[in-house]
């Protein structure tokens, strides 16, 4: 969600309908969830043509990425959590994966 946010912050997502999208703004990441980061790794890169928000996307961006230190590498979170449909939205099964 706070990336998301940082995304219309730098324009590449909007609030509404009327608002126009720059479609070379937005936040790369060079790691994934799960990864393993050494100390100076690059974890993302922020694009964006707004100056005047970049300091808050950059704390923002920060801010939304935890880094454990720890032997013990978590599993990766799920990609797929919920299930909407136009009547409802219902957790996702994972097990439709495992094949049972």
């Amino acid at each position: 969600m706070d990336i998301g946010l940082v995304g219309v912050l730098l324009g590449a997502g909007r609030n509404s309908v009327e608002e126009s999208v720059d479609f070379s703004s937005g936040v790369e990441f060079h790691a994934r969830p799960g990864m393993q980061v050494q100390v100076g790794d690059h974890l993302a890169t922020i694009y964006t043509e707004r100056a005047a928000v970049l300091q808050s996307a950059v704390l923002s961006v920060q801010s939304a990425i935890t880094i454990l230190v720890d032997e013990v590498q978590p599993a990766p979170p799920s990609l797929v959590t919920h299930f909407i449909t136009k009547n409802s939205v219902e957790e996702f099964d994972q097990a439709v994966f495992d094949g049972n």
